[in-house]
């Protein structure tokens, strides 16, 4: 990534797990409201807080389906290559390297603004970056926003339209059958039934099976034909557990026995 200088950079980190429009409604919000020349979506190679099971690479492989053809959004890799725990503080820092003179703003849900004093490094982030608030989950951030400004923090609060998407909630709809891509995006959610991501382990075990018996594109045809069978049924307001398990169960059949 070539300098930008001089700059508006904004950081939304996370584990994206699987990224969707809440991200993407942050980067736009803060892209308009506070004139940022990018914002970088940066997923967490190994987050202190969290051990997601989907891999980093598969996390980062997505957000970058769900950035894209988004003015002024960009995955970035710094936290998947970099070994060891991800910390805000240390891509801050080297952010600021790579974009001398650049101003910095780090993107945050309400819901984690209580917990950011806690954070390693936090004052290092209070030094490095402008600190933007989004509500979540119900808070307005307003009583951390002022605790923060105490501490010396520059803190902005952006109202805006964000969905009350979670990661959590993404990861159920597809394991119970019902379309995702209203919240992802087509591309990720193509992705993650590609890649039998938050699927019953009976259906992740089918579609690896496939995966190995399969030319690549039969492979994809077979993982696409279950995503549909999703879509089908929501239309008609079918199971769409119960279409996806036949679908995978019939291709299945057809090519193992």
């Amino acid at each position: 990534m070539p300098p930008l200088t001089p700059a508006r950079i904004g950081l939304l980190g996370g584990t994206f797990n699987p990224p969707h429009i809440g991200h993407l409604a942050m980067a736009r919000a803060a892209r308009e409201r506070l004139g940022l020349n990018l914002v970088l979506l940066t997923p967490g190679g190994d987050p202190p807080h969290k051990t997601p099971a989907v891999c980093a690479r598969q996390r980062l492989c997505m957000t970058r389906l769900a950035a894209w053809g988004q003015p002024g959004v960009r995955a970035w890799a710094e936290e998947v290559r970099r070994p060891g725990v991800s910390y805000t503080a240390q891509t801050l820092r080297q952010l600021q390297a790579r974009h001398p003179g650049a101003a910095l703003y780090f993107l945050i849900g309400a819901d984690a603004l209580d917990s950011l004093p806690g954070w390693r490094g936090a004052e290092e982030i209070f030094a490095l970056a402008h600190i933007v608030s989004f509500p979540r989950d119900g808070r307005d951030g307003a009583a951390a926003a002022a605790y923060l400004a105490r501490r010396g923090a520059r803190v902005t609060r952006v109202e805006g339209d964000v969905p009350p998407v979670s990661s959590s909630q993404v990861r159920q709809d597809v394991a119970a059958g019902r379309p995702a891509a209203a919240l992802v995006g087509e591309g990720v959610e193509r992705y993650l039934y590609r890649h039998g991501l938050y699927l019953p382990p009976e259906e992740g075990a089918m579609l690896a099976a496939l995966r190995r018996a399969l030319p690549h594109r039969d492979y994809v045809l077979a993982a696409e034909g279950a995503r549909q069978a999703v879509h089908a049924a929501a239309r008609t307001g079918g199971d769409g557990a119960a279409a996806r398990r036949k679908a995978l169960a019939e291709r299945y059949h057809a090519v193992l026995g």
